[in-house]
């Protein structure tokens, strides 16, 4: 297994079994930065042998950091802009339009990921990274149809959710920053 590229001092060992949903993984994990004892247990792991067992680079892609680098990019200038409006707007009309655009821009977001083809190691991240998106896309069109009709309970819950949802995607790319990606 390739684990040369994955920042700090750890290994991860998995080991699929073919036909079944379990998987084996062993993690080796110096945390007084040791590298002796990383590679100490990197050659007990090594001599597991599971037949059957697939091997996978944990070198994080560059393409896939490259795409979700782009896609939050994009996001971050569309929720800027758009929170800008929303704080300026001066209408309800106004507010329903500056939360159709961040909505629209989290929507836009989660579908560029969804197909972003993560290597299978990040695939449990970028998963919960569009469910993310897609949360906060549904609360900006809440908050729209909630300044739309001029319900003040229906903004505050929207609103609510839109943080809340904001704070899962904050969470689930911190998960792939764990995984040695860089994200700006």
């Amino acid at each position: 297994m390739k684990t040369s590229g994955v920042k700090g001092l750890k290994t991860i060992f998995t080991f699929p079994q073919a036909g079944k949903k379990e998987t084996a993984t062993a993690v080796c994990y110096s945390k007084s930065s040791s590298v002796t004892a990383l590679e100490d247990c990197e050659r007990v792991v090594s001599g597991i042998a599971i037949s059957d067992a697939k091997l996978y680079n944990l070198v994080p892609s560059s393409a896939y950091a490259a795409k979700v680098n782009s896609t939050l990019k994009s996001l971050s200038g569309k929720q800027a802009s758009g929170l800008t409006k929303l704080r300026n707007a001066g209408s309800a009309s106004a507010q329903a339009k500056a939360a159709s655009g961040i909505a629209s821009g989290y929507n836009a977001a989660a579908k560029q990921l969804k197909s972003a083809g993560p290597p299978a190691y990040a695939a449990p991240a970028n998963t919960k990274i569009v469910k993310a998106l897609s949360a906060a896309g549904r609360a900006y069109t809440s908050l729209a149809s909630a300044a739309r009709s001029k319900s003040s309970s229906g903004y505050a819950a929207a609103k609510s959710a839109a943080t809340k949802s904001e704070k899962q995607l904050d969470a689930a790319v911190d998960q792939l920053k764990l995984l040695g990606y860089t994200l700006s």
